[in-house]
């Protein structure tokens, strides 16, 4: 709640005047805060999800704060000043948000960018597989491919993954090599993976070396079509294969 900052503490009087009046307006503003606040709380993987959207029934109770309980204690020469005030404080948390994603855009930061390989990839998953198949590929790709090709991944997100930090700990393994053939094969079968993505970010985890998907390291390239793999796709510096078996 410290978050909120300001809108709290002019939601606080807010909310004890609409306690009072209890139209019902200032019932369901009351409600949604109560039910936002304790689902924030609960021992829940993605409790601070549940703060999405609290900003409408706060911003309405400080409202109510300001113009009914704070501003008429108020003399008149300050009001216009405090307005003032108020209006650049609550735009702090905005301006910060904006600056970082410039400074992370400016950066080249790689959450925020596509290779045009692995856009026309995500392009080709999208036209081509339905949304019930599952794709493997790196932890950082698995955050694209569910948003803009709508199929399944191993892992895609700290957050909405179920139990993420073992299936991500296994993914990094499987890319890196640390997965003999056949612990790869069962780890395939096991996720019902169909479709192997293979770009940068998967080759940068490391050396991908079982015969199911042997990286050839000598020649630089990977192998195509060996053993149930089937390269269904590839542009620029990115491939998808499908698991045949």
């Amino acid at each position: 709640m410290l978050s909120f900052g300001l809108l709290t503490a002019l939601a606080a009087p807010g909310a004890v005047l609409t306690a009072r009046c209890r139209s019902d307006g200032d019932l369901l503003a009351l409600a949604w805060l109560i039910a936002a606040g304790v689902g924030m709380y609960a021992p829940l993987a993605l409790q601070r999800r549940l703060a999405l959207g609290l900003q409408v029934p706060l911003a309405l109770l400080a409202a109510v704060g300001w113009q009914q309980v704070i501003r008429p204690r108020l003399q008149v020469r300050l009001r216009k000043p405090l307005i003032t005030a108020l209006a650049a404080l609550s735009a702090l948390t905005n301006l910060f948000l904006m600056t970082m994603f410039i400074l992370g855009a400016l950066a080249g930061e790689p959450r925020f960018y596509l290779s045009e390989g692995e856009w026309q990839a995500l392009v080709w998953l999208r036209e081509k597989v339905s949304h019930d198949q599952v794709v493997l590929c790196a932890p950082q790709t698995g955050m694209f491919v569910p948003a803009w090709a709508g199929q399944r991944v191993v892992y895609g997100h700290p957050f909405e993954t179920v139990d993420a930090k073992r299936r991500e700990a296994q993914v990094e393994a499987y890319w890196s090599g640390k997965m003999d053939t056949a612990e790869q094969e069962s780890f395939l079968q096991k996720n019902g993976v169909k479709y192997v993505l293979v770009g940068p970010r998967e080759l940068d985890i490391g050396r991908w070396t079982p015969d199911i998907g042997r990286w050839t390291s000598d020649i630089g390239r990977w192998t195509s079509d060996i053993g149930h793999w089937k390269r269904v796709f590839e542009a620029g510096d990115v491939k998808v294969y499908e698991v045949t078996r």
